[in-house]
């Protein structure tokens, strides 16, 4: 062994907050393509408010929470590029997250 500590890997950081996003793009669009194909959308729990719509509503809550926490986590990484990059990249991601999935709560759903 060299003694040398272990590094860290740097794209990890840098593609988190993204994958989590491609991740979450396949998610909700096959849990609507579902949804729809089920009738998911004709039961409404309250006004306005259906299974599907439902459904996607926390599966996106879920999505922002993974960003999120993928954020707060690096920013307890030392100073560094991945930490920089990774904090810039992940942003985006949060910003792209709410921006590109927000129709699911007034967007007709089928």
């Amino acid at each position: 062994m060299s003694g040398r500590p272990a590094s860290r890997p740097v794209f990890l950081p840098i593609l988190a907050a993204f994958t989590i996003w491609a991740v979450g793009f396949l998610a909700l669009y096959g849990l609507q393509a579902t949804g729809c194909r089920l009738g998911w959308q004709d039961a409404e729990l309250l006004p306005g408010v259906t299974h599907l719509r439902l459904a996607l509503c926390l599966l996106l809550a879920g999505l922002a929470a993974a960003v999120v926490a993928v954020v707060l986590r690096l920013r307890r990484l030392p100073a560094g590029f991945a930490r920089t990059v990774g904090l810039a990249v992940s942003l985006a991601a949060a910003a792209s997250t709410l921006f590109s999935f927000s129709g699911v709560f007034w967007l007709a759903l089928c």
